[in-house]
C-alpha cells in the first residue's frame, strides 16, 4: 500500500513491485513530478557510470 505521497507503508515485495512501477511509468512519461514525489528530502543518488556525479536531495 502507498500512502498519498507515494510512500511505502510497509516494505512488502508487493509495495516494492507497485513503486517501482510509478517510478518506470513517470519516467516513461517524462512525468518529473511523479518521479519527483517517489524521493525522500534526503534521497542520494550516485551515478557510477556518468562521470561519478551525486546529487544529494530532491
Amino acid at each position: 500500500m502507498i500512502n498519498r505521497k507515494g510512500a511505502c507503508m510497509m516494505p512488502a515485495q508487493s509495495c516494492i513491485k507497485e513503486i517501482m512501477q510509478k517510478y518506470i511509468d513517470g519516467f516513461n512519461g517524462k512525468d518529473a513530478s511523479v518521479v519527483y514525489m517517489l524521493f525522500s528530502d534526503n534521497a542520494k543518488i550516485e551515478d557510477p557510470v556518468g562521470g561519478g556525479r551525486t546529487v544529494e536531495g530532491r
